[in-house]
């Protein structure tokens, strides 16, 4: 049997140390502020929290998988007519206020001759996120990888499972926390869940062989697998592509 190797990677290359969402937002309005001090005509900060998780198998055996946590403020500001961006993994006070500084410094030498300026706006204030009743982050590693193995073994048990010469089953999970915070006074909160599930197979036959690629995807939690009734479009997607 095909010996299996599974690498989790925490972290990102910029920022090896997480905050809280509290933490996030706070950190958004304190950029806000420090905007709107060092001149800013508008000042939107943006933070987000992503959670990737995904795990892939070749013929029944895992080839790989993990999960990735990343974070970070994206600062979009208006200054003298011009927009300016920057944006920033590295979430410490000291490290915002230069992005916030570069982003007023590009601004600013845009020198426009037509200047900039936004549309006016209702200030919004809520937070949303998607109706979920099974949390992704609370199924386990070892369930999500079971649900993958379980699949390829349902396939391989269809009528047309020997032509699959080859199976590769992709299950990627993804959680985005984010907090948009402007100098107008909006503050929108959201959190999003989506869930997909791809399939790249390849059939032999008597006149040669044939691949596709199958992708499906939901804004749900766990329950997307039941209630949509993935496995069997699964089954029935290949169904209609290898019977003949």
């Amino acid at each position: 049997m095909e010996t299996s190797i599974i690498i989790f990677i925490i972290g990102n290359a910029m920022n090896i140390w997480f905050i809280t969402m509290k933490d996030g937002k706070d950190i958004a309005d304190f950029a806000v502020d420090y905007g709107t001090k060092k001149g800013a005509n508008y000042i939107e900060a943006r933070y987000v929290d992503s959670r990737d998780e995904g795990y892939t198998t070749r013929n029944g055996a895992l080839i790989g998988g993990g999960i990735v946590n990343t974070q970070g403020i994206a600062i979009r500001v208006l200054a003298d007519g011009g927009i300016g961006f920057c944006s920033t993994a590295k979430l410490e006070k000291d490290h915002v206020k230069k992005a916030i500084e570069l982003a007023i410094k590009m601004a600013k030498a845009s020198k426009r001759k037509e200047p900039i300026i936004f549309s006016e706006e209702d200030v919004v204030k809520t937070k949303w996120s998607t109706p979920v009743k099974q949390n992704i982050a609370d199924i386990s590693d070892e369930e999500k990888i079971k649900f993958v193995y379980d699949l390829d073994k349902t396939l391989v048990s269809q009528d047309y499972g020997e032509s699959l010469v080859t199976r590769t089953l992709m299950l990627n999970l993804n959680d985005v926390k984010k907090y948009i915070h402007n100098s107008e006074g909006s503050q929108i909160e959201s959190e999003k869940s989506l869930i997909f599930f791809y399939t790249f197979n390849t059939a032999k036959g008597t006149l040669g062989t044939e691949q596709r690629f199958n992708g499906m995807g939901g804004s749900m939690g766990w329950e997307w697998f039941e209630e949509e009734n993935i496995v069997e479009k699964v089954i029935c997607k290949r169904d209609e592509t290898w019977s003949d």
